[in-house]
């Protein structure tokens, strides 16, 4: 490729940075010394002094914040310009991008035994053309969101975490160093913490009353699970002061952390003391937390201004109403549980309305708002939920919303999972710069992306992807167990009273369905390249799986004998294509999954053991707190 900088072939230019630069504008140096390499043959020099023609790194390290950068050209070159270190690198992977570069995909992440070039990282690199930028070249562009996480094998790597534009280190997956500009972590765990403040092993002996009451009784946790720690007493005067002295040593021991948590234990065991019940009855439960966090907000920010206290509206807590203001240097992470078929913004979906109207009030209440964002089915990892046409549309929402940062949650325990996570990562990080973007600009990135990552069979990964979306429209399904709701919102369930899930069409339908999946699969197969082939297999085992989920126990009971071998035989090649591909079942925390159905491939998908250790129904539960 010939690239024409203000009217020179770039090979006359050298790349320069200050002599005290940063590891970053170094880092960013040498990335787009290697890439233009790539692009012409051609390695420019570094420099920290001389030269008339000049590609000029500047960071001004005046926000920490704001990832935004200015790229333009002058008489005497280009110029990358940016906030921060972070802001320096995105710079140059956006430079490249206007060149024609795509970065697709890291390498894969979790190989097990399986090896293969398929697995390498997928990215486009033009070597043939020319591209002129002239003097008036002006490449600005400015997150919509200054927090991007996102907890997916897709994107485990730093190198990668950088080119897709994210910069959070939520649970820990990523660590950014000084050569990516650093990322935003929290001071110690970054959700659930009140079991790690306020322990039960520490206070509960001499002080039962900072925990818990139902019936009249103060709740022990019976086995230390962190699970099982009730919620402590949010009326309890004393808490707070606790709490806040917990998060000073956090902070002084993690002096670059911006963000510390105060959030509920992963569970519903809520205080039911009579003053609790009360505070409930005028505040609600996320009011009552809110104050509880407003005092160790208000405590803290005195010594801490720059510090943001997060915590939750999640489960209970998202009986989210105007009767409690958070204080400035609050953040409120919001935890919906959306339909996957529908955007938040598709008047067929209420359950959607209902998320987006709670969104709507926390906006009136608090400055911060972030998203935990449920992108994969917590309890089929092999399902492929039918949401990719549906993200840009809940990304403008959010954005519409005042919301300031997101952390999606993808498939986050398990790798090489038949559902686009690949497609999905790309997309997510896309639109957290620009969730306005136009239809077509999306619709763009979903054919850019087929094309480099599946080969020339994208075609027909784009048909099935678009028939699988399309006749899934119908169907409401959570995003924690794909639990089938009705018009309402509500689950729906059996004649004997189970929830009804990974059902997103017509049982009838699934034959038909799943058969023209696999027949469009097939031909992307036949038409792509040897070493894009396996990733279109991997497809392959999401629908094998839909398909005897919803109708290999029926053939087998009912079935003639060609059709029951027929099933078996399909079994066998989704469980092969399991194994090779070392894909899980199931996303569930610290379950023990069994390996039944590689020894029996009579055993049906349904009857795997999908329950994990705190999978219970808790809608009743729930209804007693409303």
């Amino acid at each position: 490729m010939q690239i024409i900088l203000a009217g020179k072939e770039i090979s006359r230019y050298a790349l320069k940075i200050g002599a005290d630069c940063s590891l970053a504008e170094n880092r960013a140096a040498a990335e787009l010394q290697r890439y233009l390499k790539k692009l012409t043959g051609k390695s420019l020099p570094i420099v920290t002094e001389g030269r008339e023609s000049v590609i000029v790194f500047c960071v001004n390290e005046d926000d920490e914040y704001d990832d935004g950068f200015l790229v333009t050209a002058e008489d005497t070159g280009l110029r990358l310009e940016a906030h921060n270190g972070r802001g320096i690198r995105y710079a140059v992977y956006a430079f490249l991008e206007y060149l024609g570069c795509r970065f697709f995909s890291q390498p894969f992440s979790f190989r097990g035994v399986e090896r293969g070039d398929y697995m390498e990282a997928e990215e486009r690199i033009p070597t043939e053309g020319e591209v002129r930028i002239e003097k008036n070249f002006r490449l600005e562009r400015s997150p919509a969101l200054y927090y991007r996480d996102a907890f997916t094998f897709a994107v485990t790597d730093e190198e990668w975490f950088v080119k897709f534009g994210l910069n959070a280190e939520t649970w820990g997956l990523h660590r950014l160093g000084a050569e990516s500009g650093g990322g935003h972590r929290f001071a110690g765990d970054s959700g659930h913490t009140f079991y790690r403040l306020l322990p039960q092993k520490e206070y509960y002996a001499s002080h039962p009353e900072y925990y818990a009451e139902t019936e009249g009784k103060r709740m022990k946790n019976p086995d230390g699970d962190p699970l099982h720690e009730p919620q402590p007493c949010l009326t309890n005067g004393e808490l707070p002061g606790l709490v806040t002295e917990k998060l000073r040593g956090l902070l002084k021991s993690r002096g670059d952390a911006k963000f510390v948590s105060v959030s509920q234990n992963d569970n519903t065991l809520f205080c039911q003391c009579e003053a609790c019940k009360k505070s409930y009855g005028k505040y609600g439960y996320f009011g009552t937390l809110l104050r509880f966090v407003n005092k160790v907000a208000r405590a803290l920010g005195r010594e801490y201004p720059d510090v943001k206290i997060h915590t939750y509206a999640y489960g209970p807590t998202t009986d989210i109403d105007e009767s409690v203001t958070a204080e400035d240097n609050v953040m409120v992470q919001f935890c919906p549980r959306p339909c996957h078929v529908h955007s938040l913004t598709d008047p067929r979906c209420r359950a959607n309305a209902e998320i987006r109207k709670r969104l709507e009030t926390l906006g009136k209440v608090c400055k911060n708002i972030f998203i935990y964002d449920y992108r994969s089915c917590l309890k089929y990892a092999l399902l492929m939920l039918p949401d990719i046409h549906a993200l840009r549309e809940n990304m403008r929402c959010y954005a519409e919303n005042h919301v300031k940062g997101i952390y999606s949650e993808m498939n986050i325990f398990s790798s090489m999972q038949p559902v686009m996570e690949e497609l999905r990562a790309y997309l997510f990080s896309k639109l957290t710069w620009n969730p306005y973007m136009t239809e077509e600009e999306y619709e763009g990135h979903i054919d850019e992306f087929l094309e480099g990552f599946y080969g020339a069979g994208w075609r027909y990964v784009r048909k099935y992807l678009d028939y699988w979306e399309s006749e899934c429209a119908e169907a409401h399904v959570d995003s924690f167990h794909a639990s089938q709701l009705d018009e309402a919102g509500e689950f729906l369930r059996d004649e004997n009273g189970k929830l009804i899930q990974a059902e997103l069409f017509p049982k009838e339908k699934v034959r038909e369905v799943t058969g023209k999946c696999l027949s469009l699969l097939d031909e992307a197969e036949r038409r792509t390249d040897s070493r894009r082939r396996e990733r279109v297999r991997i497809l392959r085992a999401g629908v094998l799986w839909y398909k005897l989920f919803h109708t290999m126990k029926e053939v087998l009971e009912q079935g003639k004998e060609d059709e029951k071998a027929a099933a078996i035989e399909e079994n066998r090649e989704l469980c092969s294509l399991m194994r090779r591909y070392c894909m899980k079942y199931t996303t569930y925390i610290g379950m023990q999954p069994t390996t039944d159905m590689y020894r029996d491939f009579t055993l049906p998908p349904s009857e795997w053991n999908y329950r994990g250790p705190d999978a219970e129904d808790r809608s009743a539960f729930n209804k007693n707190l409303a």
